[in-house]
């Protein structure tokens, strides 16, 4: 009986693991002109933007938000821009000091960040890759693996 129980909660403790690896999708609106001359952007065009190095695209001001999420934004800082998460704010705060440079912003949730891309145009932003599908308003123009 115990070997039934430890196999079960083995399995219970595998589907945990495998939801928790779910992929980070990049999304941006619909009709975004955000990374529109490129077939696919690739990690180093949204590396740029999220260490504020692209903050215009076609002339118009790129909006990036972050997620408050820590398991997300921890695995997108270090995937996307190379820096674990406090290398990441140390970053912007020693960029905020030198140029007045900010930081994007930080929304709540995936659904915040959908909402948000979904209202801005040249918004972009980062979810988890089953909370945008089949989301209207928004396409994924890059998944970064877990």
């Amino acid at each position: 009986m115990k070997k039934i129980i430890v196999f079960l909660l083995g399995i219970i403790l595998c589907f945990q693991m495998l939801a928790f690896a779910e992929n980070i999708v990049v999304i941006v609106n619909n009709d975004s002109a955000l990374f529109s001359v490129k077939a696919s952007p690739e990690i180093k065009d949204i590396k740029d933007v999220y260490l504020g190095k692209v903050k215009y695209w076609k002339g118009a001001a790129v909006k990036a938000v972050n997620q408050k999420e820590k398991e997300i934004i921890d695995t997108f800082t270090q995937k996307v821009c190379g820096m674990h998460l406090n290398e990441y704010q140390n970053y912007w705060v020693k960029l905020a000091l030198e140029s007045g440079s900010d930081a994007p912003k930080v929304l709540e949730s995936s659904e915040s960040v959908i909402s948000f891309v979904q209202r801005e145009k040249n918004g972009i932003g980062y979810v988890l890759e089953n909370a945008a599908k089949d989301v209207e308003g928004i396409k994924a123009i890059l998944l970064i693996n877990r």
